[in-house]
Order: structure tokens, then C-alpha cells, then sequence
């Protein structure tokens, strides 16, 4: 950290080290030893690095990560969730800038009262121990909210 600092003249390079527990595979620590070991570039090969991130945002930092198809169907479930959460968005973005106005009825106000407590309960979690899997869970609450709109 201190050569990183020093080399691009930054004060701070980071504000928070995590470090995890081990990764296990279907219910076995990883290792060389138990044939069970993956790298990066071998699980980049099998799914993406944005299913990578979810995985890791689904397990609390200080947790054990168990890495097993069923963490995985629920990453993907929550990838097309998001996925087409914001294929609607920019959508309607589209729409909006085509001149399309909307005024806000009560329907658009409640999206957006939930919207503003979403944002109080991710940064509720986020302050109580960096909780991603809690955070996560109010994002998909709030995606499943504006589907219902």
C-alpha cells in the first residue's frame, strides 16, 4: 500500500482491507491437495465476471463462500433480474428523450418513496459490516417494486 501511495502520489490509497474466509466447493475447502482447485482465469472461463461479483456480493465478507451450483443458479437469476431491470430503464429513458412526458401520479410516487428507502437500507448495510448480502436483497426488493409498476 505504502510503495502504491508513494508511486502515484495518492494520500490514501484505499479506505477498507478485507480479508475472507476460505472459498469452499460444494461443501470442501479448496485446495490443491483435495483436487477441488480452480483459478480465476479457469472460472472466468465458465461464467462471467459479473457472476463472479454477484457470487461474492451473496456471501458476507467475514463468511466462509461455499461455491456450488446452487449460489449460482440464484447469481443468475439475479443477473437477468438486473439485467432486465435496466434494459426497462433505459427504455424508458429513451422514451423520456424523445419527448415523451409523464407527469407523477401516486403510483410514481410511492416508486419513488421505496426507491429513497432502498437507499437508506443499502447504506444501513453497508455501514453495518460492509453487508452486501443484505444490500443485494434490498436492491432486488426494490427491482421486483418497480416490475410491479
Amino acid at each position: 500500500m505504502a510503495q502504491s501511495e508513494a508511486c502515484f502520489d495518492n494520500y490514501q490509497w484505499v479506505n477498507y482491507f478485507l480479508h475472507t474466509g476460505h472459498l469452499h466447493i460444494e461443501g470442501q475447502k479448496m485446495s490443491k491437495s483435495l483436487k477441488n482447485f480452480i483459478t480465476v482465469q479457469e472460472s472466468l472461463k465458465m461464467y462471467t465476471s459479473r457472476q463472479l461479483r454477484l457470487a461474492f456480493c451473496l456471501t458476507q465478507w467475514n463468511n466462509q463462500m461455499d461455491f456450488k451450483e446452487s449460489l449460482l443458479q440464484e447469481v443468475r437469476g439475479l443477473e437477468s433480474l438486473f439485467g432486465n431491470f435496466f434494459k426497462n430503464v433505459r427504455a424508458l429513458q429513451y422514451d423520456i428523450d424523445a419527448g415523451a412526458s409523464k407527469k407523477l401520479g401516486t403510483l410514481e410516487r410511492e416508486l419513488l418513496t421505496g426507491l429513497d428507502e432502498s437507499k437508506n437500507k443499502v447504506d444501513e448495510a453497508f455501514c453495518d459490516n460492509l453487508s452486501t448480502p443484505v444490500a443485494m436483497k434490498c436492491l432486488a426488493e426494490l427491482i421486483s417494486q418497480s416490475n410491479i409498476y
